[in-house]
């Protein structure tokens, strides 16, 4: 049994907080490979003795060890059931953990975003005379399969990001600028904005 359906089938063996840890790395297990513990102590508001009990329970020797099951059950290609889901949800039920799933999927990525490289495009960005935007249409079913909801989320943040870090360093003349723009396109499509 690899370590993914081990998490899954001792569930509800877990304790409260735990069950915390559990529902991230179920939720993210190709981030959480990727996180320190304190990051995962952090995302799932947990003590670092939580973590660890965590991984003693599903037979490893620690988090480093609890990672390298996690990767390998990965690399094998295995799937697994979310346990988020199932189908006697109630809307109210799966829409709280898609929510509570999404955002500590972003929380994440923000945590690995690199910071450096981020004010490297910012600068770039900066420096052209002209940003062209183009946008890829395509089926939505395509799209889910190749790039669930949270990859898609995490890039129209980090776009929001970029766009932000731009207009703060284009001064308050640029600003000003966007602002006409955005009142004229109000005017324009007041339903939209």
């Amino acid at each position: 049994m690899n370590i993914l359906e081990q998490i899954n089938n001792s569930f509800e063996y877990l304790r409260k907080l735990e069950k915390k840890v559990a529902d991230l790395v179920l939720a993210s297990p190709k981030n959480t490979i990727h996180l320190r513990i304190a990051t995962l102590v952090k995302l799932a508001n947990v003590s670092e003795t939580t973590v660890k009990r965590l991984c003693r329970k599903m037979e490893t020797k620690g988090f480093p060890d609890f990672k390298l099951r996690l990767t390998q059950s990965l690399l094998h290609g295995t799937s697994y059931v979310s346990r988020l889901l199932n189908p006697d949800d109630t809307v109210i039920s799966h829409r709280q953990k898609i929510f509570e799933s999404t955002i500590a999927e972003l929380g994440i990525v923000k945590d690995n975003l690199n910071t450096t490289r981020i004010n490297r495009a910012i600068d770039l960005l900066t420096q052209v005379k002209k940003i062209a935007f183009f946008g890829l249409a395509s089926p939505a079913a395509y799209t889910n399969i190749y790039m669930p909801m949270v990859l898609r989320l995490a890039q129209l943040t980090l776009i929001d990001v970029l766009a932000t870090g731009f207009i703060l360093r284009r001064r308050q003349n640029f600003r000003d600028n966007l602002k006409r723009v955005k009142d004229i396109l109000h005017d324009t499509y007041p339903d939209k904005l």
